[in-house]
């Protein structure tokens, strides 16, 4: 995520820093009521999410995590203006195909897809009656893994969109899957790979063994839609039905490719499936992971007090809930300084601080985990 934040960092040095006193900004109100536009009644961040300015569409304010829950304000034409309130309040405009939503009720999406428990799927459009339209993207293993091949070159992304009900999407976060002790917090998947817990209860896996392919078909005794390779392994598909010699099977890693089969046995209830624990280490470091990126380790680290307020073009954009840190980008200009801030890992925000508001310098005591 922070590898987009540093350029726009060094280039507001220049061109936001005069003026830094805080004042209201009446120019830039809005000059026309919009006639309101509805949106699901959960919407969360996406990859692509990033908080802009409302004044200058340029100046980028804030990144959140994928999957963090956003306040929607107002829709207007092609964008919205969100609010996160939570270690970081701050609030900016996003536009619609950068705002995501989650499903809740496992189905099939289109022809040939599948959205599962928790999955996340991008916004299209806003609500039409009942039904909103939706993107995503499939990864599915094209190639068979060789020592020093890249894993994009090992996968297939494969696009799609469709309309769906809204009584598909959660209205309101969904509870963590693979709850577990301090020990054992979460079970890792495999990219690419299915994670029963995104199918209804009782939904049985497909084991393939490993050396054999497995091709899926557009239909029941139709057309390639996609070949999975064979690995050295074996992997696992997810077995939704039978029709008469033919079986739908569900691939991929959330959302899903649907392709039908020649029916196979799945794998019997009680032979559960394997997951990989998680193990929780990833250096000695102090803040948020976010700021530990590596194309800002290397800027001085600032503690910095709940209520700090960081501004762009001389207006106060967000506000630290709580402590946070900083790292300072470039050199002070006149009082103020400019900083990549967090609190946690759910938001990073980037302005301009008065130095005299930067809170003890942190001496790293250790290298983040790569």
């Amino acid at each position: 995520m922070l590898p987009r934040t540093l350029p726009v960092a060094f280039a507001l040095l220049v061109t936001s820093v005069a003026g830094c006193a805080v004042r209201s900004d009446p120019a830039h109100a809005p000059s026309h009521s919009p006639e309101p536009r509805a949106l699901p009644n959960h919407v969360v961040a996406t990859s692509r999410t990033v908080l802009r300015l409302e004044e200058d569409r340029s100046v980028r304010l804030a990144f959140p995590r994928s999957e963090l829950p956003l306040r929607v304000r107002e829709v207007r034409d092609d964008e919205a203006v969100v609010e996160i309130d939570g270690g970081i309040r701050v609030s900016g405009v996003v536009k619609l195909v950068d705002l995501g939503v989650l499903a809740c009720t496992p189905a099939p999406i289109g022809a040939h897809f599948y959205a599962g428990n928790g999955n996340l799927l991008s916004l299209r459009s806003t609500v039409q009656g009942d039904r909103v339209r939706v993107g995503g993207e499939v990864v599915v293993r094209q190639r068979t893994y060789a020592d020093g091949m890249r894993l994009a070159d090992q996968f297939r992304t494969i696009p799609f969109e469709a309309e769906v009900p809204t009584s598909l999407l959660c209205n309101a976060t969904p509870p963590k899957r693979h709850a577990g002790s301090a020990e054992d917090p979460t079970v890792a998947h495999a990219y690419g790979e299915p994670d029963e817990e995104d199918f209804p209860k009782g939904t049985r896996l497909l084991d393939i063994e490993k050396g054999a392919s497995l091709v899926l078909l557009d239909a029941p005794g139709g057309k390639p839609l996609h070949v999975l390779p064979a690995t050295d392994w074996g992997f696992v598909v997810v077995w939704l039905k039978r029709e008469g010699a033919f079986d739908l099977v569900a691939a991929g890693g959330g959302p899903y490719l649907l392709g039908w089969i020649p029916s196979r046995e799945p794998r019997k209830d009680d032979e559960g499936y394997g997951g990989l624990g998680l193990l929780g280490s990833v250096g000695d470091v102090e803040g948020p992971m976010a700021l530990h990126a590596k194309d800002l380790e290397a800027l001085p680290l600032h503690k910095l007090p709940a209520g700090s307020e960081l501004q762009q073009l001389g207006v106060v954009r967000a506000t630290l809930m709580r402590e946070g840190y900083g790292r300072v980008a470039g050199a002070p200009r006149g009082n103020w300084s400019y900083v990549i801030a967090a609190v946690d890992d759910d938001v990073t925000v980037e302005g301009w601080i008065e130095t005299a508001k930067l809170g003890a310098l942190v001496v790293r005591r250790g290298k983040a985990g790569r």
